[in-house]
């Protein structure tokens, strides 16, 4: 009789190890990670990026905010948000470098209801 294989504690995910990397080497280059929300409104999420609502994400069923309707489908909203927020900081050089490294939610068209 054969253990099927699982996932342990104590060993790093392949997907995690590849965040971490990308993390690493993209902060070599000079820029600054930022850490933003995983909720956002719909409009963020879908209107001021010029983009349909094709039902794509996860809505929250009772949200305690407009802020935080939807679990986010792109992190571009949180990244050009964050950049809007620090514009007006003085900064020297090449200006604000940003990026993100993080997960983004999708509905499942086959379990949704």
């Amino acid at each position: 009789r054969t253990v099927p294989v699982s996932h342990r504690a104590g060993k790093e995910l392949p997907v995690n190890l590849l965040a971490d990397l990308l993390r690493y080497e993209i902060s070599r280059q000079g820029y600054v990670e930022c850490m933003t929300l995983g909720l956002c409104s719909r409009d963020e999420n879908f209107s001021f990026m010029n983009k349909a609502d094709d039902g794509s994400a996860v809505s929250l069923l009772n949200p305690k905010s407009v802020d935080f309707q939807v679990v986010r489908t792109s992190l571009l909203p949180g990244v050009l948000k964050t950049l809007v927020e620090n514009m007006a900081q003085k900064v020297s050089g090449d200006g604000i470098r940003l990026f993100e490294v993080s997960d983004v939610v999708l509905r499942d068209p086959i379990t949704a209801e």
